[in-house]
């Protein structure tokens, strides 16, 4: 009979924040309830909402000046007398900065397994916020944190394969899943596609994120002016969203703000393409969210979303550093309904193969492999002693 574990997981942002890997943690410890497990979460100060059934504890915290929606967290002894008192069996380091780096000096100190996981690019994030002399420095931290614990849990194969380039180890697949009942074709709504501005004749093509410079949302911007009949719909908000109104000045774009649950669900399905020009993600949560809105979707060729998108059957890719071949593809999209439609069906299909409850055994089988892996290396300990 399996047995259910209590794990410690360090994070460096939570509810309220929006992101991926709030998504994916909200998700992830849902599913750990339901299985049995108790968890617990380790987040700044600030960054900790309640979730149902999950204890979440708050580090004390200073906000991160170059982007001030970022808070970094420094576990303090009363983190630790906590944390002592809940007794972990595992500690889960969920893209560690400064918490995490925390959160695996607990874990040795007490002598825990831990597992880290690999969410976002941060070198590649230092170089864009004017930080280029830490890019190095960035990625020699965080192999050697992930590389002292048990395994790395990256969200896509490429995203495996460009960790592997850098010197990390033990890496291990750990993808995501999608709210099926939330992001459906069902959702479409006339009045919501009236809200982002689209005219019966355009093509609505639609962006879901932060607006922030590691997006590279100005590249869609240089493919609008070469092409007519495309509104763009940029739903969200974040600090480059002035910038933004600048470089799409004169466009025809909707800035909508942050939008949650059936509105969100509404603005995917009542656009016609989803369009993601980051270069950085590791994966791309929003990709695969068009998809189960039933969206052909427009991405950059490189990064994490290249396992969701296979161009010319779930959507088309493009090359970052060309916004003439962007504008080729909405061309196409905008003049053949009929493509549209078979490669928003096929993304659809794909995306109702990801379900949480299955990404969720995944991490648990992770986990378990953690924890018995060290019970062995204390077994042989103790029957060489």
């Amino acid at each position: 009979m399996t047995r259910n574990y209590r794990v410690a997981i360090f994070t460096e942002t939570f509810l309220p924040r929006v992101d991926g890997i709030v998504n994916t943690l909200k998700w992830s410890l849902r599913g750990l309830v339901e299985a049995g497990w108790e968890p617990l979460v380790v987040a700044p100060a600030g960054n900790t909402q309640p979730l149902a059934g999950v204890r979440v504890i708050g580090s004390p915290s200073i906000v991160f000046p170059p982007y001030p929606e970022v808070r970094l967290g420094f576990p303090s002894p009363e983190v630790w007398r906590k944390l002592d008192a809940f007794r972990p069996d595992l500690v889960h380091l969920a893209g560690p900065v400064t918490n995490g780096f925390g959160g695996l000096k607990y874990a040795q100190v007490r002598g825990i397994p831990s597992v880290s996981s690999y969410h976002t690019a941060l070198p590649e994030y230092a170089q864009l916020y004017g930080l280029s002399w830490m890019v190095e420095l960035a990625w020699a931290a965080l192999r050697t944190v992930h590389n002292d614990t048990a395994c790395t849990l990256s969200p896509s194969r490429q995203t495996i394969a460009d960790l592997q380039a850098r010197g990390f180890e033990h890496l291990k697949l750990w993808s995501r899943g999608v709210d099926t009942q939330l992001f459906s074709p069902n959702a479409r709504s006339p009045d919501m596609r009236a809200r982002l501005g689209a005219r019966p004749d355009e093509l609505l093509a639609v962006y879901v994120g932060r607006l922030a410079r590691e997006k590279k949302l100005e590249r869609i911007a240089g493919a609008l002016r070469k092409v007519a009949g495309v509104r763009l719909a940029l739903v969200g908000d974040g600090p480059a969203r002035r910038e933004l109104q600048r470089d799409f000045d004169g466009l025809p774009v909707s800035f909508t703000g942050t939008l949650r649950g059936p509105e969100l669900a509404a603005a995917y399905a009542s656009a016609d393409v989803f369009v993601f020009p980051s270069d950085t993600d590791t994966f791309g949560n929003v990709v695969l969210e068009a998809m189960a809105s039933g969206l052909p979707v427009l991405a950059c060729e490189v990064g994490g979303h290249l396992d969701l998108v296979e161009s010319g059957v779930t959507g088309l890719l493009f090359s970052p550093l060309d916004d003439r071949q962007l504008a080729s593809h909405l061309e196409l999209y905008r003049d053949q309904p009929s493509l549209r439609e078979r490669h928003g069906t096929a993304g659809l299909q794909a995306a109702a193969q990801r379900t949480w409850s299955r990404i969720v055994q995944q991490l648990i089988g992770h986990y378990e492999d953690a924890i018995n892996a060290r019970a062995r290396e204390r077994s042989v300990l103790t029957s060489a002693a």
